[in-house]
């Protein structure tokens, strides 16, 4: 965003670059802040992968699980609990403290401060679900879901109380076996885990 002048009256703008249909040749421009809002374009919410400090938003990221196709087994088990709600922050926290990840030591990217765990409590980790996603990238997610059930059943989060859970938030990411970048530079899928529940303080 920069301001621009008018005579003597300031204004916000945003800086714009968009292309066409082809990708051949693009244009940019300046527009009001008023006209437009931070968000993801629908193209770009269908991608393998985005970061979770690309989504400005808990609906952005949600958009994202709904239309991606690297994002299967996410949308099912958010089904597992109806009554909670995706949070981007606490997925953030998620990721930042909780997270199975890849074998080279490669955290998810979470930039400190995109989160904070003071609005939380009673933060509920479950490192067999992670390490089992982790373990079954080849499995069908049917296949996945049922053994996560059987996982959470373990845990005390039969099927009955998983939808009870009315008051709770659900921090869920997964990056199964995706490609990070060009297979020159990444020649290895990339996969990182990470699930936890908690309230709002």
């Amino acid at each position: 965003m920069l301001t621009l002048k008018h005579g003597k009256t300031n204004a916000k703008y945003y800086r714009i670059t968009g292309w066409n249909t082809k990708k051949t040749k693009s244009i940019t421009g300046y527009v009001w802040h008023g006209f437009v809002k931070p968000g993801l374009a629908k193209d770009m919410l269908k991608s393998q992968y985005i970061t979770l400090n690309i989504f400005p938003t808990t609906k952005d990221y949600a958009n994202y699980i709904k239309y991606s196709p690297s994002q299967g087994i996410t949308r099912q088990m958010l089904k597992l609990l109806p009554q909670s709600k995706l949070d981007l922050q606490l997925t953030r926290l998620a990721g930042a403290k909780y997270s199975y990840y890849y074998y080279d030591g490669m955290k998810p990217l979470v930039i400190a401060g995109s989160f904070n765990a003071k609005k939380y409590k009673n933060i509920k980790s479950f490192p067999k679900v992670t390490k089992y996603l982790a373990q079954s990238r080849k499995s069908a997610t049917k296949t996945r879901i049922k053994k996560i059930k059987s996982i959470l059943s373990s845990y005390g989060y039969s099927k009955s109380k998983l939808k009870s859970l009315k008051n709770y938030h659900v921090g869920l990411m997964v990056v199964d076996h995706t490609q990070l970048g060009s297979a020159a530079m990444y020649p290895d899928n990339d996969y990182s885990y990470a699930f936890v529940i908690a309230q709002k303080k």
